[in-house]
Formats: structure tokens, C-alpha cells, sequence
């Protein structure tokens, strides 16, 4: 067994769960496999407090350990024990929520990209308190959802936010490693995405939205950019944010860039603009008719 002392469960003593150990034990449930990073970003703690956390629910049987590598980080996924627990007090029966076994065919680091974002979300929607995540679908529940096989090209996540005032935007979230060549990005997604906004077709049912990419470096970034503008794809159809600058108090900030160009199209230019529900129209704003600036 690789790294028992990380796997092997031990007795819990008087250990107690806590109301955010639960909240976060269902967020492991809706996201896993969860690597020990994102749980530390969802609750908003140190590594060391997220470690003794994650060994607790470990210990108390919530919680199966998954190491691939001793140089890799350990994942998490929920137990029978887990399951049962999240469905008291719910509508939900305990059947379902998932128990896997194994951590099946995740592509690990590719699926590690989209629990970082939905962590950040979670948290900074808790800090925000105008913004709400009203739903967070992976890859694997999209697949499911939809009765869709593998040789369907679908997002990565497909998500939707909301603010107080009602207004809705949804995330087509792609996770860039920079395994696929710029021109295959350009004529399988970003061509197939701008097709469909030309259409009006609805994301996650809601009208408007936006593909948020998540991309491994500055120079990849800067790449995929470059390309899109020079295919044509309209701006603001595309948000870019390096993955190691994505984090609970950038996520609806200064973690994304996009292309926009100045009214007669002379000139474009990246600018911080974090893709959020548009809020309501203001006249008083200098720089642009919707109220909305960058």
C-alpha cells in the first residue's frame, strides 16, 4: 500500500464534526476526487488546519484516502458513511451521493483544475454575498446528465452565477494544459463556442455566458489570445485566468483577462474584466453605456 500513514484510518478519539467540516464534506461529495488544495481554498484555511481537518473526517470513516504517488497530493472522495450522513435532514436519499472505490479514469491534474475553481467560487461567493453559485456541473456529471459518451466534446464545467439583483450568467469552463495545439483550441472550440453564441443558444439554460479558460502560464495565455483575435472570434466571448493565480480573493476580480477594442475597432487590448452577471444599468458611468466597466 503506498503511503499508509496517510491512508490508515485511526481511532478518533473525541473527535467531533464540525458545521463547516460538514459543509465542506458535502463540497467533497459534489466535487470528488478533492485534492487536499482545493479543500484548504473551500474552507478558507491553512494547509495545516485543512490537513488535520482532512485527517479527522479520514479517522471518523467519512472520508477514503486516495494516493496515486508519494510525490503526489492525496485525494479524497466520500465513504457509505458520508453518504448516509449528508442525506439526513435532506430531501436527498444516501444513494445519491456517489461512493467510488477507486479514483476510476479521472485525469487527475486536468480534473484538479475545475475542484480549484469551484472551491474559490464557493468561498468567495460566501464573502461576496451579492454573488451566488447556483450550480457547479464537472465533466463526468455533464456525461451523465446528458447520457453523453466520451467521444462528445462537452466543457470541462459548465457553471452559473447569479447576483442579488437576478440577473444570471453561466461559465463554459475549459481547463488549458497546454497539451492540445493552439489551431486545435481555435477550430474545435473556440469556432464551435462563438458559432453557437451567434445562434443564441442557451448554456445551463440561462441566455447569456461566457468561456472562462483556465490556462497553466503568462505565455500560453498570450498564445491562445493571440490566436482567437486573429480568427475572428468576437471579443468577450473568451476570459483567461493563469491557474496559479486563481484563488478565493481573485475569482471575481483580478484573476481574468479578456479582449476588448476601443469603439471603432482600431485597437485591442487585455484588460482585467471578471466574467459576472451584468449588474443593473447605470447611466452615470463615463466609460460605457451599460454601466459596466474594465
Amino acid at each position: 500500500m503506498l503511503a499508509p500513514k496517510r491512508t490508515t484510518r485511526r481511532e478518533p478519539g473525541r473527535a467531533r464534526l464540525m458545521p463547516r467540516e460538514l459543509t465542506a464534506l458535502a463540497f467533497i461529495a459534489e466535487a470528488q476526487p478533492v485534492a487536499t488544495s482545493a479543500y484548504r481554498e473551500f474552507l478558507g484555511v491553512s494547509l495545516s488546519v485543512a490537513q488535520r481537518s482532512l485527517r479527522k473526517l479520514r479517522n471518523l470513516g467519512l472520508v477514503r484516502v486516495h494516493v496515486i504517488a508519494l510525490e503526489l497530493p492525496s485525494h479524497f472522495t466520500i465513504t457509505r458513511k458520508a453518504a448516509r450522513l449528508l442525506a439526513e435532514g435532506s430531501t436527498h436519499s444516501a444513494q445519491t451521493h456517489r461512493v467510488p472505490r477507486g479514483l476510476g479514469k479521472h485525469h487527475l491534474t486536468h480534473h484538479d483544475g475545475a475542484v480549484l475553481l469551484c472551491a474559490a467560487l464557493h468561498h468567495a461567493c460566501r464573502q461576496h454575498g451579492d454573488i451566488t453559485l447556483s450550480s457547479f456541473q464537472f465533466e463526468d456529471t455533464i456525461r451523465r446528465t446528458l447520457c453523453l459518451t466520451r467521444h462528445t466534446q462537452v466543457p470541462d464545467a459548465v457553471l452559473t452565477l447569479q447576483c442579488g439583483t437576478g440577473s444570471a450568467l453561466a461559465w463554459a469552463v475549459e481547463i488549458d494544459q497546454a497539451t492540445e495545439t493552439v489551431p486545435y483550441v481555435v477550430e474545435n472550440k473556440a469556432k464551435p463556442y462563438a458559432a453557437l453564441q451567434s445562434r443564441g443558444a442557451p448554456l445551463a439554460g440561462v441566455t447569456t455566458w461566457h468561456i472562462a479558460c483556465i490556462v497553466p502560464s503568462e505565455a500560453r495565455l498570450k498564445r491562445l489570445v493571440t490566436a482567437l483575435y486573429e480568427a475572428g472570434i468576437p471579443d468577450g466571448q473568451w476570459y483567461f485566468a493563469v491557474r496559479n493565480d486563481l484563488t478565493a480573493n481573485t475569482v471575481l476580480t483580478t484573476a481574468w483577462r479578456t479582449v476588448r477594442t476601443t469603439p471603432g475597432g482600431e485597437q485591442a487590448e487585455l484588460v482585467i474584466e471578471p466574467p459576472l452577471p451584468a449588474p443593473p444599468v447605470s447611466t452615470a458611468c463615463p466609460n460605457r453605456s451599460n454601466g459596466r466597466h474594465t
